[in-house]
């Protein structure tokens, strides 16, 4: 049984902006990116709220702050058994493509529901970290990939 959860990755040299963005259409990404796409179980979605404040020598608290969505993206497990889809050589694949390229962009896809919410788009995104766990009465290895968008709302 496949998850029924995609997350399709696109990687390339160069960025498409200067400018910070939460989101844009995969078709106005450099022309040397590629793609691929994992299963993956259902992605948390987090929001990552950074506040400043400023405080007045009267005492009066002002504060600003930006919102950054966050997501802990687990991948469909990967089985021990060599020929099993997916299997560890597959994950070994995956995190070579992954990190070959500076720049990567993703869009996660379940059913109705995806992130960004508007078809065709993707998020610029880094990988802040990967987390393992083996399960040995299932023989498999789970892996988790912690995506932070890099643009603010």
């Amino acid at each position: 049984m496949r998850a029924s959860w995609t997350a399709t990755f696109y990687r390339a040299d160069t960025d498409l902006a200067t400018v910070s963005y939460t989101q844009c259409p995969a078709t106005a990404l450099p022309t040397t990116a590629a793609s691929t796409t994992a299963y993956i179980v259902a992605p948390a979605n987090t929001k990552e709220y950074n506040t400043e404040l400023l405080e007045d020598v009267s005492g009066w608290v002002e504060a600003t702050g930006t919102v950054r969505d966050v997501f802990a993206v687990e991948l469909y497990p990967y089985q021990y058994e060599a020929g099993t889809a997916p299997d560890l050589d597959d994950w070994e694949t995956l995190i070579d493509w992954l990190s070959e390229k500076p720049k990567l962009w993703v869009s996660l896809q379940g059913g109705t529901r995806r992130y960004p919410s508007t078809a065709g788009n993707v998020m610029p995104v880094v990988i802040e970290s990967v987390g393992e766990s083996v399960n040995k009465s299932a023989g498999n290895h789970t892996v988790t990939l912690n995506l932070r968008v890099k643009g603010t709302r």
